[in-house]
């Protein structure tokens, strides 16, 4: 299954196909984007919840950080998905690990808008 398809499921919200996936491919979930997201970035950045949850019920890395020091927790800041973030933390998420920019999950990404990284 190539990455950038399993990818497209999480942002589109197919939870069904991603639940083929991780259960054909469990590596799947170390897998990340150009930037460096994991799928669990991807999801937090579309407040898909459900999917959040089967990702971090099979293992995903919770506090992976991508190219710019983002982690899952900082777009859920970032963008007010505020159960969501609240949900990442009740399962590990440290609020303590700072982005490139030298901010916290709770400062947001240090964007203006816009879902890049």
């Amino acid at each position: 299954m190539p990455t950038k398809v399993a990818f497209s499921f999480v942002r589109h919200n197919r939870y069904e196909a991603i639940e083929a996936i991780i259960q054909q491919e469990s590596g799947i979930l170390e897998a990340k984007d150009e930037f460096g997201n994991n799928m669990l970035h991807i999801a937090c950045q579309n407040d898909h919840r459900r999917i959040a949850k089967l990702l971090l019920k099979n293992g995903i890395n919770v506090n992976d950080q991508n190219k710019a020091g983002n982690t899952p927790l900082h777009y859920c800041f970032q963008y007010n998905f505020l159960h969501l973030s609240d949900y990442l933390i009740a399962h590990g998420a440290d609020e303590t690990i700072a982005n490139k920019k030298g901010l916290l999950p709770s400062e947001g990404t240090g964007l203006e808008g816009g879902m890049g990284v």
